[in-house]
């Protein structure tokens, strides 16, 4: 039990174990134990703050893969919240394209999501995102998290 659940310790607690449940899967009898105590921590406290922590975290261990980064700054903050952050695309001949990315958010998905707010479902060309610096231009594959995208830049 939280020595004062719902205390400021205790939502840095969650918070902090929110950032490394979207960053990497702990062992298997690890992550056993971590599903115990959201499970036991969403039926002892149910619509507290930790209860909804314990759901997104549960949400992002279904998607957690590997990252290539730690999370950046920005990331972290949005994080803290349980919200997404917002990514700006740039699409030649259109108007920047914001869209919200989690910490799980493929450069295919993201792709997929822009055909479609472009109405280019029907298009027979092929899209894919790229990355800019000023010393280079690469396209971002497609299994590549654009959370770690972003990181490189900051």
């Amino acid at each position: 039990e939280p020595p004062a659940p719902g205390g400021q310790g205790d939502l840095h607690y969650w918070q902090l174990l929110t950032c490394m449940s979207c960053t990497f899967l702990p062992s298997p009898p690890v992550l056993r134990f971590l599903r115990f105590h959201l499970d036991r921590t969403e039926d002892h406290f149910p619509a507290s703050e930790m209860a909804k922590y314990a759901c997104f975290i549960r949400e992002a261990l279904g998607k957690t893969k590997g990252r290539e980064c730690v999370p950046s700054l920005e990331e972290i903050l949005v994080l803290m919240q349980r919200q997404e952050m917002i990514c700006t695309v740039h699409c030649p001949g259109a108007p920047a394209c914001s869209v919200a990315i989690s910490s799980h958010t493929t450069a295919e998905e993201v792709a997929q999501e822009l055909v479609s707010r472009l109405g280019l479902s029907q298009s027979p060309n092929l899209f894919a995102l790229y990355e800019q610096s000023r010393r280079r231009e690469q396209p971002v594959g497609s299994a590549t998290l654009l959370a770690d995208v972003l990181t490189r830049f900051e």
